[in-house]
């Protein structure tokens, strides 16, 4: 995976107009699951180490993923 085409939008609300309160971050690092399958899809997730820190806020919140 290419991260240089990689772009991270957090705190987007709207896909067309203004968005005063996003962010955007390039991505360093993608770590895919070390059992993908790319035939069935099983375990298709991945994470992503953004390229500099992200301040959380009331448009931008963290999210669990147990």
């Amino acid at each position: 995976i290419s991260m240089s085409g990689l772009t991270v939008y957090l705190g987007k609300q709207t896909l067309s107009g203004l968005n005063p309160k996003q962010i955007v971050r390039g991505v360093k690092k993608v770590v895919i699951h070390p059992q993908y399958n790319s035939a069935t899809f099983n375990n298709d997730i991945a994470l992503l180490l953004l390229n500099s820190s992200v301040t959380f806020n009331s448009y931008i919140t963290p999210v669990c993923l147990a």
